[in-house]
């Protein structure tokens, strides 16, 4: 049985591993490819010789004992909560995704573009927030624009504007949500990736039914999915773009109020539409031993399952859970 290993513990930029790994009890680190949406929760002994506190930025890797070099590693984290236990005496600590210092989250202020292609929005974004650009897998599209020269009439409402009141976070979110990629930011770098390509990639690893803890299971879902949406340009050309995974009996269309650039916007907001409705309409989650290689936005193949389980799945969600009963990791599937 590999034993895993608490590698580095880094608290405002000082590494206090020494102090304070011993003393940690369980771990559990939530890793999603979203906005803020990562949480750590760890549970230290309460003599421990080092006792992180609230507000203070805390960044964990861990992984095996015979593989130093190879570890899950939570990025900055702020820790935001404290839960003081008894019996035995203990301190649970939570914390949040960081990375980027206040701005990413100030609520009340508006953070929004206008006019402003897609791959400009996003590294003035990393630049502010003072994160690098992740290239791959591919370059943003300088051809997405969002927010066009209204053009149609005086009465028209064809400006596509993207501005939240919620933090830069969520209006990086609210864009990748919208124009179908996935947001992270971790470890100083700015993912930014096209969903239709993150499922193009090879799946890192094939995962049996009997390597799988009892519970695994899977959930269909048609409530909220499309099957059509209509989306117009700004010089009036309407154009109805179909998700061909959603069965023909589902007969639900809608139709986006906004006007978009040209149709290579269209077809931009259309898939980024059915990415965000239609995502949940087969789902699965799966338990196994604790394996460091797995993180969110990555594929697997499920095999020995029933149809239409087996085959590739994208990982939305990573559990990595270490405790008394071991380590275990649990995958969120779409």
């Amino acid at each position: 049985m590999r034993v895993l290993k608490i590698w580095s513990v880094v608290v405002n930029s000082v590494d206090v591993t020494d102090a304070i790994a011993s003393s940690i009890i369980s771990l559990n680190y939530t890793d999603v490819f979203s906005s803020g949406a990562s949480l750590i929760d760890f549970e230290v002994a309460s003599d421990s010789p080092f006792m992180p506190v609230i507000n203070q930025f805390i960044e964990i890797k861990f992984g095996y004992l015979d593989s130093p070099g190879f570890f899950v590693n939570t990025g900055t984290m702020r820790i935001d909560n404290v839960v003081q236990g008894f019996r035995p005496d203990t301190v649970k600590l939570g914390a949040i995704a960081w990375e980027a210092g206040q701005e990413a989250f100030n609520e009340g202020f508006s953070y929004g573009y206008q006019n402003f292609n897609l791959a400009a929005a996003i590294a003035n974004s990393a630049t502010v927030l003072g994160l690098t650009v992740s290239p791959l897998p591919n370059p943003l599209p300088n051809n997405l624009i969002i927010g066009t020269t209204p053009t149609l009439s005086a009465s028209s409402s064809n400006t596509v504007s993207i501005t939240s009141l919620r933090g830069r976070y969520r209006l990086l979110d609210d864009i990748a949500t919208q124009y179908g990629y996935l947001f992270q930011a971790k470890g100083g770098i700015l993912f930014f990736r096209r969903l239709t390509d993150v499922r193009a990639l090879p799946a890192i690893a094939t995962i049996p039914l009997s390597a799988c803890q009892p519970g695994s299971t899977f959930r269909r879902n048609q409530a909220g999915v499309v099957r059509q949406v209509d989306i117009t340009t700004r010089s009036g050309t309407t154009t109805t773009y179909t998700d061909a995974l959603v069965p023909a009996s589902i007969q639900t269309r809608v139709k986006i109020p906004d006007y978009f650039e040209n149709l290579g916007a269209t077809a931009a907001r259309a898939a980024g539409f059915f990415a965000e409705r239609n995502e949940g309409m087969l789902t699965g989650r799966i338990s196994f031993a604790g394996s460091v290689i797995y993180s969110s936005g990555q594929s697997v193949t499920l095999s020995g399952f029933t149809a239409p389980y087996n085959g590739k799945w994208l990982i939305t969600q990573v559990n990595h859970t270490y405790g008394a009963s071991g380590y275990t990791t649990e995958l969120s599937l779409a």
